[in-house]
């Protein structure tokens, strides 16, 4: 059985799909099975899928277009490798990847999830954040999602002995919803080494449903936030931009559940610095006045966030960007 099962989903992918499947095949890491399934594609995927020679390629068609969520847990249940790794048939791969990440899995039976940084093909500017460390990974999955999917390997036994699949009522955060779900018993790490080139394609699930996506995921971090006991209502603070008066409300808020008797633990601590982070993160539009209200928040000792993230917002308040994100 091959050490590795690389995942990878296509539906009319034709545009990318070559240079995907030539990331996989060159990885310095050997031992894996490439299990590609085609969802019901009417371009040219199959034909190109079926050009290669490459014995570790695994060719499934579906009968119809099952679409996402269907299709990834068809991969699940076929995978055979130990670890199953997740790709998207339009993003690269770094020929490392799956070296690193093996290496990282096999150092640690208690972690589920690996994923790794990234960078946007086409894009350049502030690298993205990345969170490495378990317990701030699953404090952040609170707030909103931290791990970029296709970049992820997962452990097989652990997805089998608890039976975890991707949820069909999330769809389009379905991903979120199971890193929820995994953290809460398990580890979830993130390599700080940008081993995935992410394609933000016009027609990926995040451009075509940017509003649900949005939407669902405040819903979601609302759920989390209530199931660890911070009753707080996430809506008001949806917008991209945030006015002062908002943000000083919302400042209000955070205090109260703060100064309650029940929060004086470390990971309620730092959701709530995650959540204040976020929200002052929409107003950066106003400048140096948010940069000086995000860190007049004594109680909540903000400098305790990761430096990166704080030089980040700092950035932001300073050039008065116009969208947060």
């Amino acid at each position: 059985m091959p050490k590795v099962t690389v995942l990878m989903p296509v539906y009319n992918g034709e545009l990318y799909l070559k240079e995907a499947i030539e990331s996989i095949l060159n990885q310095s890491f050997k031992d894996f099975e490439f299990l590609i399934i085609n969802d019901g594609s009417t371009d040219s995927s199959e034909e190109i899928i079926k050009s290669y020679g490459d014995s570790r390629i695994r060719l499934v068609n579906n009968e119809r277009n099952l679409r996402l969520i269907a299709t990834l847990n068809k991969g699940l249940e076929l995978a055979r490798g130990e670890y199953i790794a997740r790709m998207d048939c339009d993003d690269i791969s770094h020929p490392k990847r799956l070296e690193k990440q093996v290496k990282k899995m096999n150092s640690d039976e208690s972690i589920a999830i690996c994923g790794t940084g990234f960078k946007v093909i086409g894009k350049h500017g502030l690298k993205p954040l990345i969170l490495t460390d378990f317990k701030s990974i699953r404090n952040y999955l609170h707030i909103g999602n931290c791990i970029v999917h296709p970049s992820i390997m997962i452990r097989k036994s652990i997805l089998r002995k608890n039976n975890y699949y991707y949820d069909p009522l999330y769809t389009h955060i379905e991903d979120y919803e199971l890193f929820v779900r995994i953290s809460k018993k398990y580890k979830i790490v993130n390599l700080n080494k940008n081993l995935l080139h992410y394609r933000l394609s016009p027609n990926g699930i995040s451009r075509q449903f940017s509003d649900k996506q949005y939407e669902r995921t405040f819903n979601l971090s609302e759920q989390a936030l209530q199931n660890k006991g911070i009753m707080l209502n996430r809506k008001p603070y949806m917008k991209l931009q945030l006015q002062k008066i908002e943000i000083l409300q919302a400042q209000q808020e955070i205090k109260n559940i703060l100064t309650s008797s029940n929060y004086s633990e470390y990971d309620i601590n730092e959701i709530l610095r995650f959540l204040w982070l976020d929200v002052c993160t929409r107003g950066t539009s106003n400048g140096l006045s948010i940069l000086r209200t995000f860190y007049s928040f004594k109680e909540l000792k903000v400098r305790k966030l990761p430096k990166s993230y704080q030089i980040y917002f700092i950035i932001k308040c300073l050039i008065k960007r116009k969208k947060p994100y």
